[in-house]
């Protein structure tokens, strides 16, 4: 689950709790089989969003990197394949 901004300051003690979840989910991936499916964009599509990043996609936002680098971490080896 991923908490707002606004949301973590009112709740500082929950920071990082999002990496934590994430973290045992990979590792219960690591026991059964499962497809990952993350998308790139990290947050969901608003006009606002699209006009403030300039994003050169008509219809997306800039990707990021950083979901699919903590995956590819977590799983290395264990991964079949990536589309």
């Amino acid at each position: 689950k991923r908490y707002t901004k606004a949301f973590l300051d009112k709740h500082p003690e929950l920071k990082g709790k999002d990496l934590e979840i994430t973290k045992e989910a990979c590792e219960l991936f690591k026991r059964q089989p499962v497809t990952v499916v993350n998308y790139l964009e990290g947050t969901r599509f608003t006009p606002v969003k699209h006009a403030g990043q300039a994003s050169p996609y008509r219809y997306l936002l800039k990707p990021k990197a950083g979901g699919v680098a903590f995956v590819l971490a977590a799983l290395g080896e264990q991964l079949d394949a990536v589309l």
